[in-house]
């Protein structure tokens, strides 16, 4: 009798201590920030890199260089996820697809379509008489039973329509009813609420830049740089401006890091969710729901 009491506990302890290790990971997991460094520039080209890290071993990495995309993604030091793909190598093919594809002057186009004729009478001249009835009885049956499978798809598509129909009067008819709520306003209020602090929450903690700008004339750029002056106060701790005097446009580059936490996120959600005019919307749209399953 002891030695089952023993295994009991034993097994006990052991289902105890698996929970507590889960419940101590899932904790690990919404407290653990996860920290994202994203960099962006336009001189020559277009070029980004964003790297993402979290629990210092789950780590991503995305970016954009020379016309080439990359996307790689590692956990504790092994390559979970990469991907290569040459932009610049696909916009060539897709230049030479369609120029070959499609006829650019008159005369190509004149002679494509009269090398098909062409085709088409040989083909007609080599098919026997046989094969010549055959086809014919073939294409007949087809076309009739295409009838059929016609009239069948149009049935189809207007029961289709008419459910897609309904479906959008029942979405039209549950806004509606949203809107006349009397709490709508603070709905509306409490999701905007909502956006700006989860923005503010994941949006970055320090950033910097680098802009610079070039107009027509050497004159036209040094009375904008002057202009740009009086923001001076506003910007000077994130980055510097500069003026272009030879080159018309617009360069520069951002730098931005932040971090934030899953938890947080939820935290805010979960806030939002308990707030009682959401409780009530998100009620009436399950109601609605069930209706419409019911009706059906």
């Amino acid at each position: 009798m002891g030695m089952i009491w023993l295994i009991i506990k034993i097994i006990l302890w052991t289902v105890l201590a698996c929970i507590s290790v889960f419940v101590f990971l899932c904790m690990l997991a919404l407290v653990a920030p996860v920290r994202y460094e994203a960099y962006l520039e336009k001189y020559d080209q277009l070029n980004y890199d964003v790297k993402v890290r979290y629990l210092r071993g789950v780590k991503g990495h995305f970016y954009l260089q020379d016309g080439i995309k990359y996307q790689e993604i590692k956990a504790f030091g092994k390559r979970l996820y990469f991907e290569k793909e040459e932009l610049s190598l696909k916009e060539q093919e897709v230049a030479v697809i369609s120029k070959v594809v499609h006829p650019t002057t008159k005369y190509e186009q004149d002679h494509v379509k009269d090398q098909l004729k062409d085709d088409q009478v040989d083909v007609q001249k080599q098919m026997t008489k046989k094969q010549q009835a055959t086809y014919k009885t073939v294409s007949s049956i087809k076309e009739s039973k295409g009838t059929g499978k016609t009239a069948q798809a149009s049935r189809m598509a207007s029961e289709e329509s008419d459910q897609k129909e309904n479906h959008t009067d029942s979405n039209i008819g549950l806004i509606r009813e949203i809107v006349s709520l009397p709490y709508f306003w603070r709905l509306l209020k409490s999701i905007c609420k909502l956006l700006k602090d989860i923005i503010i929450y994941i949006g970055p903690k320090e950033w910097s830049f680098e802009l610079v700008v070039g107009k027509e004339e050497p004159a036209e750029t040094g009375e904008l740089m002057a202009k740009l002056i009086m923001l001076y106060p506003w910007y000077y701790q994130h980055g510097i401006i500069k003026g272009n005097y030879e080159t018309p446009g617009i360069w520069g580059g951002f730098l931005a890091e932040g971090k934030f936490c899953i938890g947080g996120i939820l935290k805010r959600i979960i806030a939002f969710l308990w707030y009682k005019p959401v409780r009530e919307s998100i009620k009436l749209i399950l109601r609605k729901r069930k209706e419409e399953e019911d009706g059906e």
